[in-house]
């Protein structure tokens, strides 16, 4: 997994950056992470297709799924307006919140790119609610940040529900899917 996020598997898929926007959304995806939820999706498809293979629209969607993820690492430094991520200056802190806003938002066109080039038509859905949910639960956070008052532990947990999970959920989802296994 890690390999498909080097510069030379990036610039096959996404080909080669040459504006600013794409250089920096290029070298973020590129750049530090665990890629648990590509992981998670690899291990899924792999185990369900018995098979330790993995064709161009596997890399696709694993792709796809960190861009989704690092964009909206992109968009939460903004909102929370954190200046650190991975012990480096958070983008919105190296080039402000304009340009950090629109290297997310590429971020995310180019994950709905990626999986647009994938025969399974199905993925691209799956991954549109798992983002209407992570943004809902970002809404819930920025909500109480707006106005902090004392929540309950269900509030807390149907936060992190909507915010968290489906990122990890959509890993195994994909998973699923690509292998041709049942959902069910």
């Amino acid at each position: 997994v890690k390999s498909w996020f080097g510069c030379d598997s990036l610039e096959k898929y996404l080909g080669k950056p040459s504006d600013q926007t794409s250089r920096i959304a290029f070298d973020w995806l590129a750049g530090d992470g665990k890629r648990l939820r590509p992981y998670i999706f690899a291990a899924t498809y792999s185990a369900l297709a018995s098979t330790d293979r993995f064709d161009d629209d596997v890399v696709r969607a694993a792709i796809a799924i960190e861009s989704f993820h690092k964009a909206s690492l992109v968009h939460d430094d903004i909102e929370d307006n954190d200046m650190l991520r991975y012990g480096k200056p958070t983008i919105y802190k190296e080039y402000g919140s304009s340009i950090a806003i629109n290297v997310g938002d590429m971020l995310l066109g180019e994950g709905y790119r990626q999986l647009g080039r994938c025969r399974n038509n199905v993925l691209t859905s799956v991954i549109a609610e798992a983002h209407i949910a992570l943004c809902k639960g970002q809404g819930m956070e920025l909500e109480w940040c707006s106005d902090p008052k004392p929540v309950t532990l269900d509030h807390v947990l149907d936060i992190f529900r909507l915010k968290t999970s489906p990122a990890f959920e959509v890993a195994l989802a994909m998973g699923v899917l690509c292998a041709d296994a049942d959902e069910n």
